[in-house]
């Protein structure tokens, strides 16, 4: 079960969560976002990672050209997409994609068929929020998914439900967000630890 943590915008935060050792750190480059990151904030921060944490970008409907050129510049290892992006859209990303889709009861499964990624991530669907709503979504909507690629779970973990959706998805990862957070941008590291624990 890997883990990646997901929309950290300060510094100091970002160490102190590095040293949990999660797999995946992840950082917003959407504006609308309330953890959208300044990628000058930003540069020394990733770069100072230790090598054993993958770095991955988050984007929405953005252009591929500036997509390409901060994984570039900020030595990203995944391209998070979390807008409505097409299949030949990711297929224009340098670094391998996390192709994010809201569910809700009208979700369709087949439109996975159309997409060659490194993963999917499943989130909670909520109308003009895209990701970070601390909710969780009914995990029956995709508990019968059948597919090769690997499910990245998100939507409002934290420590009193992971267990339950990692039992009713198995997932081959986990996102933790909002579930984790003091505020948005600010993880916090007991609760994180916690879930480590478990």
């Amino acid at each position: 079960m890997k883990i990646k943590v997901c929309g950290m915008k300060d510094p100091q935060n970002i160490k102190d969560v590095a040293s949990l050792d999660p797999d995946f750190m992840g950082f917003i480059f959407y504006k609308k976002s309330a953890r959208y990151v300044d990628t000058s904030l930003l540069k020394n921060a990733v770069r100072e990672l230790p090598s054993s944490i993958l770095r991955v970008g988050v984007f929405v409907d953005e252009e591929i050209d500036i997509v390409n050129s901060l994984s570039d510049k900020l030595g990203l290892d995944f391209i998070q997409l979390h807008g409505n992006e097409s299949a030949a859209y990711c297929n224009l990303v340098k670094k391998p994609v996390i192709k994010a889709f809201r569910v809700h009861a009208k979700f369709n499964p087949s439109i996975l068929d159309a997409y060659e990624v490194e993963a999917f991530l499943f989130d909670n669907y909520k109308k003009n929020e895209l990701g970070g709503t601390g909710e969780t979504f009914d995990w029956n909507l995709i508990a019968n998914i059948k597919i090769s690629i690997p499910i990245i779970l998100s939507g409002g973990l934290n420590v009193i439900n992971v267990m339950n959706s990692i039992e009713k998805i198995s997932p081959a990862a986990i996102d933790l967000n909002s579930g984790v957070e003091s505020y948005p941008g600010v993880k916090d590291e007991d609760k994180i630890s916690e879930i480590f624990k478990k």
